[in-house]
């Protein structure tokens, strides 16, 4: 019975070493996967990795205070590239106003000059 009983023991400490391997390959492949590769990643999901697997190591922080991180000048062109084309919208408004404007302005010189020198031509 003793020997039932040990093979038994063994068997299962053999059963949670295959799952402890598993869950460990399937971990480092996950890892991998959100640093290197699949298409739905995005960068801020690989920096979060990455901070998680650098909060791991017994590693200082390369950032000084003060400095700006990657991601926070990504985000910063991501921002200005978000800002850009309504700029530019505004810009052309303000164009399309002041040529408005400025022939309103001419229209009413041009009129205003000739129904002085003219006053037979006015309407």
């Amino acid at each position: 019975m003793e020997y039932v009983t040990e093979q038994w023991e063994m068997h299962q400490l053999d059963k949670e070493q295959a799952r402890q391997q598993r869950q460990l390959k399937n971990k480092k492949q996950n890892e991998t996967e959100m640093l290197y590769g699949s298409s739905h990643r995005t960068p801020n999901k690989r920096v979060r990795v990455l901070a998680v697997l650098c909060s791991e190591l017994p590693v200082e922080p390369l950032q000084e205070e003060g400095e700006p991180t990657i991601l926070q000048l990504e985000e910063d062109l991501h921002t200005q590239g978000e800002l850009r084309p309504k700029q530019e919208q505004e810009r052309k408004c303000e164009n399309y106003l002041w040529n408005k404007i400025k022939n309103c302005v001419k229209f009413f010189a041009c009129h205003t000059i000739t129904a002085t020198l003219f006053p037979a031509w006015k309407s």
